[in-house]
């Protein structure tokens, strides 16, 4: 099915028109979900055993309103010192006692941290030494402020604008900017730490950290998955058994929430636990490969980026929840006006819309930083400050790519690339994919089909272009690989439970959660910074072996936070399909608010073949996204802008020519983004996607 605008080019209508035409082509295209992707090998909230457990938590409280958290500040434990508030909890249904501290940060910020006090081992705390750029130093500009027995508050910040309430019990943290609420954690009680244990028996009773723990038993449907559990024939053992963690996290007077990528849906976060045109899973933070992904959906995708940003009139405020492992975040919203919002914000009788995110991670501890805004543009820099600015990019890479899983040998590379000349087409990168290797044994050349790379990458290179080459994030089992023979001879490899080196065959089409890193931690604990440490490590290794160093180019499909430091990402295994253009442009606006501007989606969709008009407009649509690429997987017929003839192929000459004259623009964009953190694709620039073509 295809929808157009009228003739292929633009009609001379008022951009106004153009962007309603727009907007109700993604609103009705979004409508169509592509059901390629096989839901069966992805779990859901109900197939997660600590997803469900903390949704049962959730539900019990919600249920029955006499109920309140359990959790509380111990009595005269608050210490306050050189910009941390610091202070003992303990859970009045088990008598375990964790810790607690605020830290007031020198960014504007805040950070929030809770752990066992005393655990059986450590609990893994490594995610931030990969997402911050270092530990933020603390403000010493805070005043204690006078308030009743069972609240610690503080004003921070030059002009003490900014406050924090800690309420004692029910533990409860409350941020405000000028006296006005705008992050409440542990609002609805939904905060629960399962702490680490020893394993017992069915029917026993757990007393090993705690002496009033449940029985166990394997018959209760909620203590199934404790300690090992099973998905589509594949186990997943489970040696330190139930660790997760949960924590609603509340914006009072806020109706749109946004950010949590990456997802295949819409801009303003949807509703996962009732409401209008709500999900029924929770939103999911799981890097996966998930290939011909279902537009509409909250699954996991490629990367996650724990980052949410409230926006209304005259204020925002935005959370990072710095945590590595499988995360679930519900959405709710409601109109209890219990902060009293109606009378401060001047709604009048009217009650203001607030929103709620439960968010759910299977291990780690709770580590949460709180943006105060009171701009976007500040908690954009905020955010920077905290975990990187974007890497600003070499001029070509932000310039047109030509790629393809895969140009066949030397001789067609060179076809291609003499064909964009012949054709009067710009384009600065052309890309071999996987295949270009000596089966699949990365950092290697087919030597039948690439028997002198070097003077092909030169022959390219007089031309003042350049060559990518992709490299999986996997190595083959060959002792006559000089790659896998190095490394393990190093003992470097990932390991299984039982030592052996581990291998890619786990539930869900990616590593195992039980595989063993270096320190002995279990994958479960970091999974989404597993590619950012690759994305990281080429970055640097490119840097080091230059003299001078130069900039790198470094994509990368999977993402976390910080990410950004290190290079570009892309939105992954797309659709030649219609919802699949309209949906990338909430999907980049997302990834961009979000920290990640360098970001595109492939042009033309990855799999399946466009017809002529969905091609066009994907190219139209490309050209003003940050990452500019043309993919397409090895099943698919060639696509190259000539193949299509005139007037298509002059269309997409056009438009391409169009992204190199606005390159000073894109440029000088990248650099905005580089000091201070501003997304880059923004209202301005989707508007010049209009005002090209009058």
């Amino acid at each position: 099915m295809k929808f157009l605008f009228g003739n292929l080019k633009f009609s001379k209508a008022s951009v106004q028109t153009k962007f309603y035409l727009f907007f109700l082509l993604y609103f009705i295209v979004s409508a169509l979900v592509v059901t390629a992707v096989k839901r069966q090998d992805f779990k859901t909230c109900e197939q997660s055993s600590f997803c469900k457990r903390n949704r049962a938590y959730a539900d019990r409280l919600t249920a029955n309103h006499s109920l309140i958290s359990p959790y509380s500040v111990i009595q005269d434990s608050i210490i306050i010192k050189d910009g941390i508030i610091s202070g003992d909890l303990i859970n009045s249904e088990n008598n375990l006692i964790f810790i607690f501290e605020l830290h007031l940060l020198e960014i504007g910020a805040a950070r929030v941290r809770i752990n066992e006090k005393n655990p059986l081992k450590p609990r893994y705390d490594k995610a931030k030494d990969w997402a911050l750029v270092q530990d933020p130093s603390y403000t010493l500009e805070y005043t204690l402020i006078s308030s009743k027995p069972d609240v610690t508050s503080l004003s921070f910040g030059k002009e003490r604008k900014q406050a924090v309430s800690i309420y004692h019990s029910p533990f409860r943290v409350e941020f405000l900017v000028n006296d006005v609420p705008i992050i409440t954690l542990n609002d609805r009680g939904f905060l629960n730490i399962e702490h680490l244990r020893k394993q017992v028996a069915p029917g026993l009773v757990d007393q090993s950290n705690g002496e009033n723990d449940k029985i166990i038993d394997d018959e209760n449907d909620l203590d199934k998955g404790l300690w090992k559990e099973t998905f589509n024939g594949k186990e997943d053992s489970k040696p330190n058994g139930p660790e997760s963690i949960g924590l609603d996290i509340s914006f009072p007077g806020f109706s749109h929430v946004y950010g949590i990528p990456e997802h295949a849906s819409s801009l303003s976060l949807k509703e996962t636990r009732g409401g209008d045109d709500s999900y029924s899973d929770p939103y999911r933070l799981y890097n996966l490969d998930v290939f011909e992904y279902e537009v509409d959906n909250p699954m996991a995708l490629y990367g996650s980026i724990p980052f949410m940003m409230a926006h209304r009139k005259g204020a925002s405020a935005a959370v990072l929840w710095l945590n590595a492992a499988e995360t679930w975040i519900d959405i709710t919203k409601n109109k209890e006006d219990k902060h009293r919002l109606s009378s401060l914000l001047g709604f009048g009788k009217l009650t203001p819309t607030s929103t709620s995110a439960h968010w759910i991670s299977e291990s780690g501890v709770i580590d949460v930083f709180a943006f105060l805004g009171p701009t976007t543009s500040d908690i954009f820099y905020q955010y920077g400050l905290l975990t990187g600015f974007t890497a600003l990019p070499q001029s070509f890479a932000i310039a047109y790519h030509q790629c393809r899983w895969n140009y066949l040998n030397q001789e067609d590379v060179a076809e291609v690339d003499e064909n964009f000349d012949k054709y009067d087409i710009p384009y600065d990168v052309i890309w071999l994919d996987i295949e270009h290797t000596d089966g699949k044994k990365y950092f290697t050349w087919d030597s039948v089909k690439f028997p002198t790379p070097e003077k092909m990458q030169n022959n390219i290179g007089i031309k003042g272009r350049k060559m990518v080459t992709i490299v999986d994030p996997h190595i083959k089992i060959d002792d006559n690989y000089y790659i896998y023979k190095e490394a393990k001879d190093l003992d470097i490899f990932v390991k299984e439970p039982d030592d052996r080196p581990s291998v890619f065959n786990g539930p869900e089409i990616t590593m195992p959660k039980d595989l063993i890193h270096h320190g002995g931690w279990e994958h479960r604990n970091l999974h989404n910074i597993y590619g950012v440490a690759y994305h990281s490590a080429t970055s640097k290794g490119l840097i080091n072996r230059s003299n001078p160093p130069r900039r790198p180019f470094v994509l990368s499909r999977a993402f976390f936070a910080g990410s950004q430091r290190y290079g570009a990402i892309w939105t992954g295994d797309n659709f030649a399909k219609w919802d699949h253009l309209a949906i990338a442009t909430p999907m980049l606006l997302t990834i961009g608010i979000s920290g990640l501007p360098f970001s595109g989606a492939d042009v033309g969709g990855f799999f399946g073949n466009p017809d002529t008009e969905l091609l066009v407009r994907w190219y139209q649509a490309g050209a003003f996204q940050p990452f500019f690429r043309a993919h397409a997987h090895i099943d698919t017929k060639r696509r190259e802008p000539w193949l299509f003839g005139d007037p298509y192929t002059g269309y997409i000459r056009d438009i391409i020519r169009e992204r190199y004259a606005l390159l000073p623009l894109w440029y000088t964009l990248f650099h905005e983004a580089s000091t201070t953190g501003m997304p880059i694709i923004r209202y301005h620039i989707i508007s010049l996607i209009y005002i090209s073509f009058p």
